[in-house]
């Protein structure tokens, strides 16, 4: 984990998002990820609230995406009934590396959302090998750690500054 220690937040996140797309399109690369990763890489965008990007993808985590067995009966904030339909074709037949993907990938803006990063970030980080684990059990490439580098941790008190994040993804 020593080559993200001076990867900022949104790198860090960059990173996972990375992770996942490689995780999807090898379990079932005949879905069309685009939706899901849209939403995901949004909190690459300038503008973007975090805390608003976290309640989104809160909404496509399968434990709450199939809380309800109709949208209806849901009480989704930020889902339409088209995106809900969607997100749930896409992730009908999830696993628990697809979960804890996701999960993690929240998990890691939420760790230090309303705060400030305490030293570099050490709850991201593990959250991040988790992430990295999940890959290597099931055997599919880890993305190129050195592709989220240039975000540094000296950025936005460890944040990391808004970047165009289209050279990241396999998925957009």
């Amino acid at each position: 984990m020593e080559q993200f220690e001076g990867v900022s937040l949104l790198g860090r996140i960059s990173y996972a998002i990375m992770c996942a797309e490689n995780y999807l399109i090898t379990i079932h690369p005949d879905r069309d990820w685009r939706p899901l990763f849209k939403l995901l890489w949004s909190i690459c965008d300038e503008g973007t609230f975090w805390d608003e990007w976290a309640s989104e993808v809160l909404e496509v985590l399968p434990e709450y995406l199939f809380e309800f067995p109709t949208f209806e009966q849901s009480d989704f904030d930020h889902l339409d009934e088209t995106t809900y339909n969607t997100m749930k074709s896409l992730l009908k037949d999830h696993d628990a590396g697809t979960d804890a993907l996701l999960e993690g990938i929240r998990d890691m803006e939420e760790a230090y959302a309303y705060t400030e990063i305490d030293g570099i970030g050490k709850e991201s980080l593990r959250i991040l090998e988790d992430i990295i684990e999940v890959l290597e059990k099931a055997e599919v490439q880890l993305p190129d750690p050195k592709e989220v580098a240039f975000s540094s941790f000296e950025e936005c008190n460890g944040r990391g500054d808004s970047f165009d994040f289209h050279f990241l993804s396999t998925v957009l």
